[in-house]
């Protein structure tokens, strides 16, 4: 089976995120946990929906940040990061 491969640039889009380092083994049972600490706080400025959820896997530790596209500003707390 073939696949088309395309490089495209895209213009940055804020997130907001949790960073995490865990391991292969663990992460499943860890990301959802991560992503549901980025929702309360998103709730609780006040969104609700419309945010898609981003997993962003920056090395082979693996270092993470799990979280969301925001779709306007919100104000973020705890380890919820911009």
């Amino acid at each position: 089976m073939q696949h088309e491969v395309s490089v495209a640039e895209e213009a940055g889009r804020p997130t907001a995120v949790v960073a995490a380092a865990t391991t292969w083994p663990e992460f499943p049972t860890v990301w959802k946990g991560l992503l549901d600490e980025v929702w309360e706080c998103l709730r609780a400025g006040g969104i609700h929906r419309g945010c898609p959820n981003v997993m962003l896997y920056l090395d082979d530790v693996p270092h993470v940040e799990v979280g969301v596209l925001l779709d306007r500003p919100c104000p973020l707390t705890g380890r919820v990061v911009r």
